[in-house]
Protein backbone atom coordinates (compact mmCIF):
# COMPACT_ATOMS: atom_id res chain seq x y z
CA UNK A 1 0.00 0.00 0.00
CA UNK A 2 1.74 3.33 -1.16
CA UNK A 3 2.76 5.61 1.67
CA UNK A 4 1.73 9.12 2.58
CA UNK A 5 3.61 11.39 4.08
CA UNK A 6 1.82 14.53 6.21
CA UNK A 7 3.32 17.26 8.62
CA UNK A 8 1.35 17.80 11.62
CA UNK A 9 0.81 21.72 12.48
CA UNK A 10 3.97 20.94 14.89
CA UNK A 11 6.05 20.42 11.58
CA UNK A 12 6.06 16.92 12.78
CA UNK A 13 6.17 14.65 9.65
CA UNK A 14 3.74 11.54 9.62
CA UNK A 15 3.69 8.33 7.75
CA UNK A 16 0.92 6.65 7.24
CA UNK A 17 -0.24 3.65 4.96
CA UNK A 18 -2.73 4.40 2.72
CA UNK A 19 -4.59 2.12 3.82
CA UNK A 20 -4.80 3.07 7.02
CA UNK A 21 -6.45 6.71 5.76
CA UNK A 22 -10.02 7.36 5.02
CA UNK A 23 -11.39 9.68 2.77
CA UNK A 24 -14.45 10.25 2.17
CA UNK A 25 -16.57 12.86 -0.32
CA UNK A 26 -19.37 14.92 1.36
CA UNK A 27 -21.35 15.38 -1.74
CA UNK A 28 -20.15 12.36 -3.82
CA UNK A 29 -18.32 14.36 -6.62
CA UNK A 30 -15.10 12.33 -5.84
CA UNK A 31 -14.31 8.43 -5.46
CA UNK A 32 -10.81 7.64 -4.46
CA UNK A 33 -8.40 5.59 -6.52
CA UNK A 34 -5.99 2.42 -5.57
CA UNK A 35 -3.33 4.65 -5.43
CA UNK A 36 -4.82 7.84 -3.64
CA UNK A 37 -5.59 10.35 -6.02
CA UNK A 38 -8.82 11.31 -6.10
CA UNK A 39 -10.99 11.30 -9.83
CA UNK A 40 -13.71 13.88 -9.71
CA UNK A 41 -16.93 12.15 -11.24
CA UNK A 42 -19.04 15.17 -11.55
CA UNK A 43 -18.56 18.99 -11.50
CA UNK A 44 -19.81 21.81 -8.46
CA UNK A 45 -18.39 21.73 -5.22
CA UNK A 46 -17.65 19.53 -2.30
CA UNK A 47 -15.74 18.88 0.85
CA UNK A 48 -12.81 15.54 0.91
CA UNK A 49 -12.28 15.21 4.63
CA UNK A 50 -9.09 12.35 5.45
CA UNK A 51 -9.42 10.87 8.60
CA UNK A 52 -6.12 8.91 10.42
CA UNK A 53 -7.34 7.17 13.75
CA UNK A 54 -9.05 10.32 15.95
CA UNK A 55 -7.09 12.99 13.32
CA UNK A 56 -9.30 14.27 10.34
CA UNK A 57 -8.63 17.12 7.93
CA UNK A 58 -10.74 18.43 5.37
CA UNK A 59 -10.79 20.66 2.67
CA UNK A 60 -13.41 22.14 0.14
CA UNK A 61 -12.60 21.29 -3.31
CA UNK A 62 -14.32 22.99 -6.60
CA UNK A 63 -14.74 20.99 -10.05
CA UNK A 64 -15.34 23.07 -12.62
CA UNK A 65 -16.00 21.75 -16.40
CA UNK A 66 -13.35 20.98 -18.92
CA UNK A 67 -14.12 23.80 -21.34
CA UNK A 68 -13.53 23.34 -24.76
CA UNK A 69 -10.54 25.89 -26.20
CA UNK A 70 -10.42 24.76 -30.23
CA UNK A 71 -11.71 22.03 -31.99
CA UNK A 72 -9.39 20.18 -34.60
CA UNK A 73 -10.75 20.77 -37.90
CA UNK A 74 -11.49 17.56 -40.22
CA UNK A 75 -9.83 17.04 -43.72
CA UNK A 76 -12.39 18.18 -46.50
CA UNK A 77 -13.62 16.13 -48.68
CA UNK A 78 -14.80 15.45 -52.10
CA UNK A 79 -17.92 13.71 -53.79
CA UNK A 80 -19.58 13.33 -56.80
CA UNK A 81 -22.36 15.41 -58.19
CA UNK A 82 -25.88 14.01 -56.49
CA UNK A 83 -24.36 12.48 -53.47
CA UNK A 84 -27.05 12.95 -51.17
CA UNK A 85 -26.46 14.80 -47.60
CA UNK A 86 -27.41 11.66 -45.68
CA UNK A 87 -25.14 9.69 -47.74
CA UNK A 88 -21.95 12.08 -47.28
CA UNK A 89 -19.47 9.95 -44.84
CA UNK A 90 -18.91 12.78 -42.39
CA UNK A 91 -16.91 12.01 -39.12
CA UNK A 92 -18.37 10.84 -36.42
CA UNK A 93 -16.28 12.60 -33.94
CA UNK A 94 -13.99 15.38 -33.72
CA UNK A 95 -10.48 15.83 -31.59
CA UNK A 96 -11.24 18.75 -29.34
CA UNK A 97 -8.42 20.43 -26.76
CA UNK A 98 -9.57 21.62 -23.42
CA UNK A 99 -8.67 24.95 -21.97
CA UNK A 100 -6.64 23.30 -19.73
CA UNK A 101 -4.71 21.42 -22.72
CA UNK A 102 -6.45 18.17 -22.19
CA UNK A 103 -6.78 16.88 -25.11
CA UNK A 104 -10.60 14.90 -25.87
CA UNK A 105 -12.42 13.73 -28.61
CA UNK A 106 -16.44 15.09 -29.13
CA UNK A 107 -19.01 13.67 -31.10
CA UNK A 108 -20.84 15.68 -33.78
CA UNK A 109 -24.33 16.43 -34.89
CA UNK A 110 -24.07 18.16 -38.76
CA UNK A 111 -26.25 20.26 -39.97
CA UNK A 112 -27.22 20.06 -43.65
CA UNK A 113 -27.10 23.95 -44.22
CA UNK A 114 -27.11 25.28 -47.57
CA UNK A 115 -25.81 21.88 -49.26
CA UNK A 116 -26.89 20.58 -52.53
CA UNK A 117 -26.42 17.44 -54.10
CA UNK A 118 -26.85 18.63 -57.53
CA UNK A 119 -25.19 22.12 -57.77
CA UNK A 120 -21.05 21.38 -57.85
CA UNK A 121 -19.53 23.87 -55.87
CA UNK A 122 -17.80 23.71 -52.91
CA UNK A 123 -19.40 23.91 -49.23
CA UNK A 124 -18.78 25.00 -45.60
CA UNK A 125 -21.28 22.29 -42.84
CA UNK A 126 -20.92 23.18 -39.84
CA UNK A 127 -21.86 20.64 -36.53
CA UNK A 128 -22.72 21.04 -32.97
CA UNK A 129 -20.41 19.74 -30.61
CA UNK A 130 -21.90 16.58 -28.77
CA UNK A 131 -20.13 16.68 -25.00
CA UNK A 132 -19.57 14.21 -22.58
CA UNK A 133 -21.09 15.11 -18.65
CA UNK A 134 -18.51 17.55 -17.25
CA UNK A 135 -17.79 19.55 -20.30
CA UNK A 136 -19.13 22.92 -21.36
CA UNK A 137 -18.37 25.06 -24.62
CA UNK A 138 -18.50 28.27 -23.54
CA UNK A 139 -17.66 29.67 -26.73
CA UNK A 140 -20.30 27.31 -28.73
CA UNK A 141 -17.55 26.31 -30.66
CA UNK A 142 -18.80 24.53 -33.49
CA UNK A 143 -16.91 21.20 -36.46
CA UNK A 144 -16.76 22.54 -40.01
CA UNK A 145 -16.16 20.57 -43.23
CA UNK A 146 -15.72 21.77 -46.63
CA UNK A 147 -17.55 19.62 -48.86
CA UNK A 148 -16.85 20.06 -52.41
CA UNK A 149 -19.29 18.02 -54.84
CA UNK A 150 -17.38 17.82 -58.08
CA UNK A 151 -19.03 17.97 -61.48
CA UNK A 152 -20.81 14.74 -62.74
CA UNK A 153 -18.47 13.61 -65.36
CA UNK A 154 -19.40 13.59 -68.97
CA UNK A 155 -17.61 10.13 -70.62
CA UNK A 156 -15.87 11.00 -73.92
CA UNK A 157 -15.49 8.34 -75.81
CA UNK A 158 -11.89 7.12 -77.09
CA UNK A 159 -12.69 7.50 -80.52
CA UNK A 160 -15.46 9.97 -81.62
CA UNK A 161 -16.86 7.05 -83.60
CA UNK A 162 -17.61 4.76 -80.91
CA UNK A 163 -20.62 3.04 -81.09
CA UNK A 164 -21.02 3.53 -85.09
CA UNK A 165 -20.22 1.04 -87.63
CA UNK A 166 -17.11 1.32 -88.70
CA UNK A 167 -16.21 2.61 -92.30
CA UNK A 168 -14.77 -1.14 -93.96
CA UNK A 169 -14.70 0.20 -96.98
CA UNK A 170 -12.10 2.85 -96.69
CA UNK A 171 -10.31 2.55 -100.12
CA UNK A 172 -12.93 0.96 -101.67
CA UNK A 173 -13.89 2.40 -104.98
CA UNK A 174 -17.08 0.51 -105.31
CA UNK A 175 -19.09 3.86 -103.40
CA UNK A 176 -22.08 1.89 -103.42
CA UNK A 177 -21.44 -0.59 -101.24
CA UNK A 178 -22.74 -0.32 -97.81
CA UNK A 179 -22.68 -3.40 -96.45
CA UNK A 180 -19.61 -3.79 -94.36
CA UNK A 181 -19.50 -7.47 -94.77
CA UNK A 182 -19.73 -7.14 -98.65
CA UNK A 183 -16.44 -5.23 -98.47
CA UNK A 184 -14.24 -8.56 -98.56
CA UNK A 185 -15.62 -9.34 -101.94
CA UNK A 186 -15.62 -6.24 -103.59
CA UNK A 187 -11.46 -5.12 -102.80
CA UNK A 188 -11.93 -3.68 -99.78
CA UNK A 189 -9.77 -4.16 -97.08
CA UNK A 190 -11.91 -5.35 -93.90
CA UNK A 191 -10.89 -8.77 -92.64
CA UNK A 192 -14.73 -9.71 -92.31
CA UNK A 193 -14.92 -13.21 -93.47
CA UNK A 194 -18.87 -13.91 -94.34
CA UNK A 195 -20.03 -18.03 -94.20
Amino acid sequence: SPVVTATDVYGTKIAMNLSDLTLTSANGKFTVQKDGTLLASGVGADRITVSYGSLAASCDVSVEALKVGNVIQPEAITVEQGTAFDQLQLPENVEITYQNGVIGEAKVQWEEGKYQADVPGTYTLYGELVLEDGADNPDGLTAEIQVTVKEASTETPDHPNQGEQPDHNSGNTDQGNTNPGDADQTGGSNSHVQN
